[in-house]
């Protein structure tokens, strides 16, 4: 499972320009049959104009987020918990500074050694997903392993400036959605289709308010899991760094009269020998990212902010089911994180009393003597996280700000479960 969280997405974008054509050939309206309805068409690009207008009404926000991940041991009869960590941190986010994370609390347990033996968890960075409030909840998908600069292109996003090119969109069902004061609204679904197969695209629901086209929900997967696009490499470049490398450009790309989505690398004689003969002796793996649901509040009854995120996926491997044969084991992998606005200051506002002003009063009124500090505020700018991590680790794994482990969690939600399949709990918040 190391390796898993070490994976690292590569590729080079690449795109067909007018000149690589004939001269005779027409370019292809990506735009053409990408909606299905008017409906899905107004609120597609509805929703498109008001993200990028609204990002501009907030200069600062403070949140706690929370965080919890969690691992399963595979077995033939019961996974059994394997691996959880749970962390809490509050952050500052601000369109113009860089973003101020303190880790208040953080805590990794190994259910095979002494299941009491807390460490400390610096956690996946799930602030990277906050820092900005108006974030593509697309990217959740990718990368949660993956913190390179190429994760951030890796998933085609049906919210994108080229998204036409890629899905199709149809309105479907109308939900209730009751916010926080008591009130409803009306958020109309609409299915996102992929063109074609691809770890790059995604096959989702997005649901949006039909009158201010904010996003209250989404929930989405991959338009294919992730198999012969993953490999492992143990030399690259003529050099021995073992990994597991994920091609994101699907070979039959350009059967679907689309440009290839990156550049192949062209590894030496000596290198395609040993990565071949390794792949060939080894069970080739599987990831699929089966669920991401995002949910989103309006805060303060003007903000689509997010409010939880929940993943789900697997690794596995490629081995067949034949009617003689045992399904091959799979880890299950799971995390939830949830974003609690503390405070919201408008453009032009001044800071609420008792709220820092700026990044560089954060940091002095967060920071304590010892903490260690990730980064320089001063070489920072806007997009960056500077983190502060307390020197006294033992407190973090102890802090009563934990949310609770995913498998307490769990257990609560059978119980739920059960209640309301003999008539005692409330609806769904969703209906």
């Amino acid at each position: 499972m190391t390796i898993l969280l070490a994976a690292t997405l590569q590729g080079t974008a690449s795109a067909q320009t007018r000149d690589s054509l004939p001269s005779n050939t027409l370019l292809p309206d990506p735009a053409r049959g990408a909606y299905l309805d008017d409906t899905a068409r107004q609120l597609v690009l509805g929703l498109k104009a008001t993200r990028d207008t609204a990002r501009l009404t907030i200069d600062t926000y403070t949140a706690l987020i929370r965080e919890r991940l969690g691992f399963e041991m595979p077995s033939f009869r019961r996974n059994r918990p394997w691996v959880h960590g749970e962390r809490t941190a509050r952050v500052r986010w601000s369109r113009d500074e860089p973003a101020i994370v303190h880790v208040l609390a953080a805590r990794l347990r190994d259910q095979l050694g002494d299941p009491e033996d807390s460490e400390f968890f610096s956690g996946l960075w799930t602030e990277r997903f906050a820092a900005d409030p108006l974030s593509d909840p697309f990217t959740f998908g990718f990368t949660v392993f993956a913190q390179s600069p190429e994760a951030e292109i890796t998933t085609r996003s049906p919210l994108g400036p080229a998204s036409e090119r890629y899905y199709q969109f149809r309105s479907g069902d109308t939900i209730a959605v009751q916010l926080s004061n008591g009130s409803t609204l009306r958020a109309v679904a609409v299915t996102v289709i992929p063109r074609y197969p691809s770890i790059r695209l995604v096959s989702a629901i997005m649901w949006v308010d039909a009158e201010s086209f904010g996003l209250a929900r989404v929930a989405y997967r991959l338009a294919k899991p992730v198999d012969r696009e993953m490999a492992w490499r143990l030399r690259s470049g003529g050099r021995w760094s073992p990994r597991l490398h994920i091609d994101i450009s699907p070979p039959n790309s350009s059967a679907h009269g689309l440009a290839p989505d990156s550049t192949p690398d062209r590894p030496s004689f000596f290198d395609r020998l040993v990565n071949g003969a390794f792949n060939s002796a080894f069970p080739r793996l599987r990831l699929d990212i089966s669920t991401v649901v995002a949910e989103y509040g309006l805060w303060e009854m003007r903000h689509w902010l997010p409010r939880s995120v929940t993943w789900r996926g697997d690794m596995s491997a490629m081995e067949g089911v034949t009617a003689a044969g045992i399904a091959p084991l799979a880890v299950p992998a799971m995390i939830d994180w949830t974003l609690e606005i503390e405070d919201i200051r408008e453009r032009g506002a001044e800071a609420t009393p008792g709220t820092p002003a700026t990044a560089a009063e954060a940091l002095r009124l967060w920071r304590q003597e010892g903490d260690s500090i990730s980064g320089s505020l001063a070489a920072a700018g806007p997009g960056d996280m500077v983190t502060i991590t307390p020197a006294d680790r033992h407190a973090l794994a102890t802090s009563d700000l934990l949310p609770p482990t995913v498998w307490e969690e769990d257990r609560v939600s059978r119980r739920r479960r059960h209640r309301a399949d003999r008539g005692g709990t409330r609806g769904p918040r969703y209906r």
